[in-house]
């Protein structure tokens, strides 16, 4: 969450950068738009950054989260087979105790 509130803080401070270097600025037209082009790959860069970080963590939860459906099947498996093994016995006492009648 506080990731999320700094890139926003970092947006909104670009916009209010961008809005007064055009308004207040002391160079000449192309100056202001080298000035505007170095800021935007700064940006970009920033973003850039961000994003495949923000890629990296989804991988990683993604993995985990894999990794805790593969343990929950795995044990779903156990007890079926535990169940199935159990239900087999029972159907087999029960045709024995017919078998002595």
């Amino acid at each position: 969450m506080a990731q999320d509130n700094s890139t926003l803080i970092f947006l909104a401070g670009l916009g209010v950068g961008v809005v007064g270097t055009l308004l207040f600025a002391p160079w000449s037209g192309e100056e202001s738009r080298t000035l505007l082009k170095n800021n935007a790959g700064k940006a970009r860069d920033y973003l850039k950054d961000k994003s495949a970080a923000l890629a990296d963590v989804a991988k990683d939860k993604v993995e985990v989260a894999g990794a805790a459906a593969k343990v929950a099947q795995d044990k779903a498996k156990d007890k079926s087979k535990d169940f199935a093994h159990a239900a087999g016995e029972a159907m087999q006492g029960g045709g024995k105790r017919l078998q002595e009648v």
